[in-house]
């Protein structure tokens, strides 16, 4: 499958920076009534290990001179040694953490320059499903020659990037392992701040990348790939898990479905399609499926019964084009039935207004659809990020990278060493 890339905004040649915070700028400086040469010496000698014994007597040649700490009210007249931190401007954003390599880059004055995503759909599809070893392998091809398309598209260079962000987790190990080793590489290479981000973070906060957007705070529905959550989003990175699945998410039951009835892979988007053709044929559903946990009185769900009611129902029906769309339909009328009453619950129940939808699952145009007339009813805003930033992108880790670095987060600059998380809850995030 072809890559596909999206540049936006005109070219334009790096800038200087945001502007500092005056309150946390050093009250001194470092270097006052140094001659520039002596102040270029003195900053790489700070900057470098201590010398060796073998050096000593070669510096001990050179004169020494003393540094002065200049008055703070004449900080302004002298040039610092080293300037203030600032948040970046341009961040690239790398995710590998499943059957998508993603890369984007998300400029914190101008927006989303570009983003390049290439699906490995076509070679899963033989299999039924995601190979993780095939992934890993897979994203190792796919990450660089990206990097560069997304680059030029967006007129931009490697010099240009002022931080990277990368998946950290949850996700495959052997898939996140890639894009972690990449982003600390270019780090390291280009000596500048690598920061790992939460993958459902990425889609939470996938939203804001439209218009309108969401404002802090409100709930959101995650349903992506192995998840199903509904968390209180207070602010950037102050989240509260409202409900969750107990077995097995939506995303992962729409697949399993799908297989049984002979669809195509990935199993969500074929049963869905199936399911809205059986609706404009305009035919009665003879079938009903059950929906679990609706009254449970709580915001969890669960999805293990209901599959066991369709494979129950697949086995004992003669699987024509027209049985297949009916269960089609039925199992999809279920699971967005409930997927939108724990959605207005959970309004209900934190006394907000703003629901945002992010994940696969949320491309679903019935539950689309169903949520839009549920949140109108009761006066609700709902938001849902534009498609192509349904599925996993590179796009919303750099926008959440862009978003954490602006707020002050501490990221590695050593670039020598990485981590990844495969299970990472996202209510740990609690260092903003």
């Amino acid at each position: 499958m072809a890559p596909r890339s999206v540049a936006r905004g005109a070219p334009r040649k790096r800038g200087s920076g945001s502007g500092g915070d005056a309150s946390t700028a050093p009250q001194f400086c470092w270097g006052a009534g140094i001659p520039l040469r002596g102040r270029i010496f003195l900053r790489k000698t700070l900057l470098r290990p201590a010398p060796s014994h073998h050096s000593r007597r070669r510096l001990s040649r050179i004169p020494s001179r003393k540094a002065t700490v200049a008055p703070a009210e004449t900080c302004s007249e002298v040039p610092l040694l080293i300037p203030p931190i600032q948040p970046p401007l341009l961040v690239l954003g790398i995710e590998t953490s499943c059957d998508e390599t993603g890369v984007a880059l998300y400029h914190a004055q101008r927006g989303l320059l570009g983003h390049t995503l290439y699906s490995q759909t076509e070679m899963h599809s033989e299999y039924g499903g995601v190979v993780p070893e095939l992934a890993s392998r897979d994203h190792i091809r796919r990450v660089l020659p990206l990097l560069k398309q997304c680059l030029a598209q967006a007129g931009q260079e490697l010099g240009d990037l002022g931080a990277i962000a990368y998946t950290q987790g949850p996700g495959l190990a052997g898939a996140l392992l890639v894009g972690a080793s990449i982003a600390a590489s270019l780090g390291l290479a280009l000596d500048i701040p690598v920061l790992g981000v939460h993958h459902l973070e990425g889609h939470l906060l996938s939203p804001l990348l439209s218009t309108p957007s969401p404002v802090f705070p409100f709930v959101a529905l995650l349903v992506s790939g192995g998840h199903t959550q509904l968390m209180e989003v207070k602010g950037l990175g102050q989240y509260r898990l409202l409900g969750e699945t107990v077995d097995d998410a939506a995303g992962e039951a729409f697949d399993k479905i799908a297989k049984l009835l002979g669809l195509a892979y990935p199993g969500g988007p074929a049963l869905a399609k199936q399911a809205d053709e059986f609706s404009r044929s305009g035919q009665r559903n003879p079938f009903r499926f059950p929906r679990p946990m609706l009254r449970s009185g709580d915001l969890n769900f669960s999805f293990s019964g209901l599959k066991t009611a369709a494979l129950t129902l697949i086995n004992q029906e003669e699987l024509t084009n027209s049985t297949r769309g009916a269960i089609a339909h039925a199992f999809q009328e279920a699971v967005v039935e409930v997927l939108t009453e724990k959605c207005m619950n959970a309004l209900t129940q934190t006394g907000l207004d703003q629901l945002v939808v992010a994940g696969g699952v949320g491309a679903n145009r019935q539950l689309r659809q169903t949520l839009c007339q549920k949140a109108e009813v009761a006066g609700a805003s709902i938001f849902f990020p534009e498609l192509e930033f349904c599925t996993d992108n590179g796009a919303m880790i750099a926008f959440a990278g862009a978003m954490r670095l602006q707020a002050g987060i501490t990221a590695d600059h050593s670039g020598r060493t990485f981590a990844i998380k495969a299970r990472w809850d996202l209510e740990t995030q609690t260092d903003i």
